[in-house]
């Protein structure tokens, strides 16, 4: 699962390519697929890391459901 702090700063190539690992990988180990990568960008987010700091922009990004 990519939730971990460091993939939160990934541009969307790297993401995707990260995506595409974690799924490859979940294949492998149960010959089906249990996540569904989602990538969206939240405008002016800059902003808020800005106010908070990344650690506090991370921890708010793992809570949006």
């Amino acid at each position: 699962m990519i939730t971990d702090t460091r993939r939160t700063h990934l541009g969307r190539q790297e993401f995707l390519q990260a995506s595409a690992e974690c799924l490859q990988q979940e294949w492998r180990e149960w010959h089906h697929i249990k996540s569904c990568p989602v990538f969206f960008n939240v405008t002016n987010f800059h902003l808020y890391n800005a106010a908070h700091g990344f650690r506090q922009g991370d921890l708010c990004l793992q809570h949006i459901e």
